[in-house]
C-alpha cells in the first residue's frame, strides 16, 4: 500500500463541512467548509455534475430534501443551481471552485465523486483538472469502483478511497448483483485503492477484518457521537463526523 497523507488518518474529517443547520451552515455549503477549514478539520464533499457541465458540490441526487427546487439536481443549468438556497439558510449551492477558494488550502479534502456506472469519465475529468490547478491536498474517493479505476488510469499518482456500506441504503441505478459487488469489495481488482471508507454502523464486521489484515488502511462515515468515535477507535484509522466535536 501506498502512504497516505497524515492528515487522512490523523484529524477527524468534517462530513460535508462543519455544518449545522441552527446557526446558518446547511452541509456542503461554502459557510460549512469556512468553519471547517478555520479549525483546522479537513473536509469531504460531494461533487456532481450541473446539466450545462459544472462541477458543483451537493450530495442528492434530487433537490428537494436541501432546496426549494424540485427534481433531479442533473436537470437543472449552473446558474439555475447556484441561485438555489440551501435548507432556508442564506447559503447557495456552491460551485467547486468556489469551494475551493474557500478552503485555500487550509485543509485536506475529500473528495467523493457521484457518478454512476455507465456514466463514468465527464465528472472525474472536469473535477480532476480542477483539482489540479487548485494545488492543494486532495484524495478521491467513491462508492462507484469504475470512477476510482477511471482515476487509476488517468491520474495514478492521485489516493483513492473504496467507499462501501450496507446495499438497501444505496439509491442507485444499479443492478442489485453490481451492489453486491461493491459493497463486498469483489471489485477491488478493479480500482484497486489505497484505502477504504466504510460505514461505521456495520463495523466490526469479518470482511473488513480480512481486508485489514491484508494491509488496507480504513476509514468511516458517519460518526455522529463521541460513544461511537470510542467504540471504534483502534479499529479504523480515522473517522468522518458531523453533528458533535469529535475528541
Amino acid at each position: 500500500m501506498r502512504a497516505l497523507p497524515g492528515w487522512l488518518l490523523d484529524r477527524p474529517i468534517a462530513h460535508r463541512g462543519l455544518h449545522d443547520r441552527a446557526a446558518g451552515r446547511p452541509e456542503n455549503s461554502l459557510a460549512a467548509f469556512r468553519a471547517a477549514a478555520e479549525q483546522g478539520f479537513p473536509v469531504e464533499l460531494d461533487v456532481r455534475l450541473s446539466a450545462d457541465g459544472e462541477v458543483m458540490v451537493f450530495h442528492d441526487d434530487e433537490l428537494d430534501r436541501l432546496t426549494d427546487l424540485a427534481g433531479r439536481f442533473d436537470s437543472h443549468d449552473a446558474a439555475t443551481l447556484s441561485a438555489a438556497h440551501l435548507a432556508g439558510s442564506g447559503q447557495t449551492i456552491p460551485t467547486l471552485a468556489q469551494v475551493l477558494a474557500t478552503i485555500d488550502r487550509r485543509v485536506g479534502i475529500a473528495v467523493e465523486v457521484k457518478s454512476f456506472f455507465g456514466d463514468v469519465g465527464p465528472c472525474e475529468e472536469k473535477t480532476l483538472a480542477q483539482m489540479r490547478a487548485y494545488g492543494g491536498d486532495w484524495i478521491v474517493q467513491s462508492f462507484n469502483p469504475f470512477s476510482l479505476a477511471w482515476f487509476l488510469r488517468h491520474a495514478p499518482e492521485v489516493i483513492r478511497g473504496q467507499i462501501s456500506g450496507p446495499v438497501q441504503d444505496w439509491d442507485l441505478p444499479w443492478s442489485r448483483w453490481r451492489c453486491l459487488q461493491a459493497r463486498d469489495y469483489g471489485l477491488l481488482w478493479l480500482s484497486r485503492p489505497d484505502f477504504l471508507c466504510h460505514d461505521c454502523t456495520c463495523l466490526p464486521n469479518p470482511t473488513l477484518d480480512a481486508l485489514k489484515a491484508r494491509g488496507y488502511p480504513l476509514t468511516c462515515y458517519t460518526v455522529r457521537d463521541r460513544a461511537t468515535q470510542a467504540r471504534l477507535a483502534g479499529y479504523v484509522d480515522n473517522i468522518i463526523f458531523e453533528g458533535y466535536e469529535p475528541v
